[in-house]
Protein backbone atom coordinates (compact mmCIF):
# COMPACT_ATOMS: atom_id res chain seq x y z
CA UNK A 1 0.00 0.00 0.00
CA UNK A 2 1.38 3.82 -0.69
CA UNK A 3 1.53 6.38 2.26
CA UNK A 4 -0.56 8.72 0.76
CA UNK A 5 -1.41 11.80 2.63
CA UNK A 6 -4.05 13.99 3.17
CA UNK A 7 -3.80 17.73 2.67
CA UNK A 8 -7.31 19.70 2.92
CA UNK A 9 -7.71 23.51 3.25
CA UNK A 10 -10.38 25.66 3.10
CA UNK A 11 -11.19 29.31 4.07
CA UNK A 12 -13.51 30.63 7.47
CA UNK A 13 -14.28 33.88 8.82
CA UNK A 14 -11.50 34.55 11.60
CA UNK A 15 -13.99 35.45 14.10
CA UNK A 16 -15.17 31.73 13.94
CA UNK A 17 -11.44 30.24 13.93
CA UNK A 18 -11.62 28.88 17.56
CA UNK A 19 -15.27 27.07 17.32
CA UNK A 20 -14.19 25.80 13.92
CA UNK A 21 -10.97 24.37 15.24
CA UNK A 22 -12.66 23.04 18.20
CA UNK A 23 -15.33 20.85 16.26
CA UNK A 24 -12.30 20.18 13.76
CA UNK A 25 -10.42 18.66 16.87
CA UNK A 26 -13.50 16.32 18.04
CA UNK A 27 -13.84 14.79 14.81
CA UNK A 28 -10.25 13.92 15.14
CA UNK A 29 -10.19 12.46 18.15
CA UNK A 30 -13.05 10.37 16.52
CA UNK A 31 -11.20 9.32 13.65
CA UNK A 32 -8.07 8.48 15.12
CA UNK A 33 -10.61 5.81 17.58
CA UNK A 34 -11.76 4.89 14.09
CA UNK A 35 -8.56 4.73 12.16
CA UNK A 36 -5.97 2.96 13.48
CA UNK A 37 -2.72 4.86 13.23
CA UNK A 38 -3.63 7.51 11.54
CA UNK A 39 -2.01 11.06 12.53
CA UNK A 40 -4.18 14.38 11.88
CA UNK A 41 -3.07 17.68 12.52
CA UNK A 42 -4.85 21.26 11.75
CA UNK A 43 -2.81 24.30 10.85
CA UNK A 44 -3.57 27.82 10.30
CA UNK A 45 -1.81 29.77 7.54
CA UNK A 46 0.52 32.38 9.00
CA UNK A 47 0.68 35.33 6.81
CA UNK A 48 -3.08 36.09 6.59
CA UNK A 49 -4.86 39.22 7.61
CA UNK A 50 -7.99 40.23 7.29
CA UNK A 51 -11.63 38.94 8.00
CA UNK A 52 -11.08 35.16 6.45
CA UNK A 53 -8.73 32.68 7.48
CA UNK A 54 -7.15 29.20 5.42
CA UNK A 55 -6.62 26.27 7.94
CA UNK A 56 -5.26 23.12 6.72
CA UNK A 57 -5.72 19.41 8.23
CA UNK A 58 -3.54 17.24 7.17
CA UNK A 59 -3.64 13.14 7.93
CA UNK A 60 -0.89 10.74 7.64
CA UNK A 61 -0.94 7.19 8.38
CA UNK A 62 2.61 4.99 8.56
CA UNK A 63 0.24 2.60 6.08
CA UNK A 64 -1.17 5.63 4.49
CA UNK A 65 -4.63 7.28 4.59
CA UNK A 66 -6.98 4.48 2.89
CA UNK A 67 -9.12 5.73 0.43
CA UNK A 68 -12.10 4.69 2.48
CA UNK A 69 -10.68 6.67 5.50
CA UNK A 70 -10.75 9.86 3.10
CA UNK A 71 -14.83 9.54 2.02
CA UNK A 72 -15.49 9.29 5.75
CA UNK A 73 -13.20 12.34 6.65
CA UNK A 74 -14.99 14.26 4.08
CA UNK A 75 -18.45 13.32 4.30
CA UNK A 76 -17.70 13.73 8.48
CA UNK A 77 -16.49 16.96 8.00
CA UNK A 78 -18.85 18.15 5.61
CA UNK A 79 -21.82 17.23 7.91
CA UNK A 80 -20.08 19.05 10.96
CA UNK A 81 -17.84 21.87 9.33
CA UNK A 82 -20.06 23.43 6.31
CA UNK A 83 -21.99 25.94 7.72
CA UNK A 84 -18.86 27.66 8.85
CA UNK A 85 -17.28 27.31 5.05
CA UNK A 86 -16.39 30.67 3.14
CA UNK A 87 -15.77 28.24 0.04
CA UNK A 88 -15.49 24.62 -0.22
CA UNK A 89 -13.54 22.34 1.07
CA UNK A 90 -10.20 21.65 -0.90
CA UNK A 91 -8.59 17.90 -0.77
CA UNK A 92 -5.49 17.21 -1.81
CA UNK A 93 -3.39 13.72 -1.81
CA UNK A 94 0.24 12.98 -2.29
CA UNK A 95 3.02 9.98 -1.84
CA UNK A 96 6.24 10.16 -1.15
CA UNK A 97 8.44 10.23 -3.96
CA UNK A 98 10.04 6.69 -5.66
Amino acid sequence: MSSRRLYIYYRVQRDSVAQVAAAVRQLQAGWQLAMPGLRPELLQRADESGDVVTLMETYWCADGVHAAWQELIGRDAKAKLSDWLVAERQVEVFEPCA
